[in-house]
């Protein structure tokens, strides 16, 4: 029976080829992450992931007691969500600390904002990033 003999060096790059592959695995994309930031009437995030290496700041804001648009959220913010609020009247100031980075607003439902009466004309005016504003049903 022959043995058959490989090169050292064949060995050697194999072995360094296995560990690359191993530490890609192990290191590499993880998909998005999620890092809860501390705000006394919203849940706040901010969101990685392997297209945005920034991040996103999104805020869940889904309190009764909740009168107004808080004004110290975390910034950049992105994405707010709106819920179950006591919120009356929405003016031009409502947004003034999001208005350069908010890109999404989202209502979880109509009824959530029931006591809504008043949306000021122009309150959208310079949000060059806003994308969507929905309500949800």
């Amino acid at each position: 029976m022959t043995s058959l003999k490989m090169p050292h060096k064949y060995i050697v790059v194999g072995i360094l080829t296995l560990v690359l592959i191993f530490t890609d695995y192990l290191c590499g994309s993880v998909g998005s992450v999620e890092i809860a930031i501390s705000h006394k009437l919203c849940k706040c995030f901010n969101t990685t992931n392997d297209n945005n290496e920034n991040g996103s700041i999104k805020c869940m804001c889904v309190q009764n007691e909740l009168k107004e648009i808080p004004n110290d959220l975390p910034t950049p913010l992105h994405e707010l969500i709106i819920g179950k609020a006591s919120i009356a009247s929405l003016t031009k100031d409502s947004f003034t600390n999001y208005k350069k980075s908010i890109r999404d607003i989202s209502v979880k439902t109509l009824r959530d904002l029931r006591n809504l009466v008043y949306i000021e004309n122009g309150i959208f005016d310079n949000m060059e990033q806003l994308r969507t504003i929905i309500g949800m049903n």
